[in-house]
């Protein structure tokens, strides 16, 4: 990831194993469950 963002990116970004449902439906719809889920753990 740091090297499509740049060593610039002004955040550090910290990977983190995270057990996430598969959810059903349109690709943006998941995308956007997926990622409100990732907050919440």
């Amino acid at each position: 990831v740091v090297q499509i963002l740049g060593d610039k990116f002004p955040c550090t970004l910290v990977a983190q194993k995270i057990d996430l449902p598969e959810y059903q439906g349109e690709p943006d719809e998941i995308s956007i469950q997926k990622c409100q889920e990732a907050v919440r753990q």
